[in-house]
């Protein structure tokens, strides 16, 4: 049986993602985000920060907000799964007293990265994923279910599983180095073997916008130079003119993707070229999918980037 060429069957598309959407909607729940994979008993209070909102969800339908906004969705699904099994650590680590620190009254964990990670919710799906919602709604949804209660421990305790998209092919960082407290299980690790580098990009500061941007600390005349840098060649500590400061202070203050960079000066402007994206601790999500995407199953991957972790499963799930 033939098709005719000029006349093309559009309908199927919209009725197989009717189909799939049916399908996501009765394993895991409505669009709206009330998910059916949860683990009973164990809550998690989410502050968001744009709206100011807590949101109290169960954990596993948290974890389908925190992996779609940190793993891209067309990622091999063991890179989800090990998102998924990251994810869920952190939530544990910070549900545990000395998780979270500063973060609001009444909630458990952030979606700022700085005090929680990343978070969207089901209608911000909708809007990132546009027709194929259903599509990877239902995959990233398998990645949770399928690795459902499994956390990444160390002495027996919840790890503070925290992941960053892209290293620029140079591998990740010691927490000590970036972070300035010692972390057994954050560790430097190598980058990958045949592992591609990332494409930078270039950025350039006048001398007013960096004023505004550092509040008048920076002498442009001054010399402009890296002092210190970790093994991988990231910065820790730079000189800009008679002002000392932090690489990954400078990368928050100016809004660098990464704070693996170089910089010069040329004409008075501040001159940047950046790579990857992130502060270079725990797991590279890049490099997770290039693991994935080479036969890596998910715990491989989280032992890798997670130096003598466990591999456990919470109580009931």
């Amino acid at each position: 049986m033939r098709f005719r060429t000029g006349r093309r069957i559009h309908w199927l598309w919209p009725v197989l993602a009717g189909i799939v959407a049916a399908v996501a909607v009765l394993l895991y729940g409505s669009p709206q985000g009330h998910a059916r994979i949860t683990n009973a008993g164990t809550m998690v209070r989410l502050y968001r920060v744009e709206d100011g909102a807590t949101l109290t969800l169960p954990l596993e339908e948290y974890l389908l907000g925190a992996v779609a906004a940190q793993m891209p969705a067309n990622a091999p699904l063991e890179a989800l799964r090990a998102q998924a099994v990251a994810a869920r650590s952190l939530a544990c680590y910070r549900l545990v007293p000395q998780g979270t620190p500063g973060i609001q009254a009444a909630a458990d964990i952030s979606d700022d990265p700085r005090q929680g990670q990343p978070w969207i919710s089901t209608a911000e799906m909708h809007k990132r994923w546009g027709w194929l919602y259903p599509f990877y709604y239902l995959k990233i949804a398998d990645a949770v279910w399928s690795t459902r209660g499994e956390i990444a421990t160390y002495g027996k305790e919840p790890i503070d599983a925290v992941s960053f998209d892209d290293s620029g092919g140079h591998g990740t960082e010691s927490a000590a180095d970036i972070w300035g407290v010692d972390v057994p299980y954050l560790r430097r690790v190598a980058p990958l073997a045949a592992e591609p580098a990332t494409a930078g990009a270039a950025y350039r500061f006048d001398a007013a916008t960096l004023d505004k941007l550092l509040g008048g600390r920076v002498d442009p005349l001054g010399p402009v130079r890296v002092l210190s840098r970790t093994a991988s060649g990231r910065p820790l500590v730079v000189q800009l003119g008679t002002t000392f400061l932090t690489a990954g202070y400078l990368a928050e203050r100016l809004h660098l993707p990464s704070s693996y960079f170089d910089l010069r000066s040329e004409g008075g402007d501040l001159l940047v070229s950046d790579t990857g994206s992130g502060d270079g601790v725990g797991m590279c999500r890049a490099g997770a999918e290039f693991m994935a995407a080479r036969g890596a199953r998910w715990p491989e991957i989280i032992r890798h980037y997670f130096t003598g972790v466990e591999i456990t499963r919470l109580p009931g799930a």
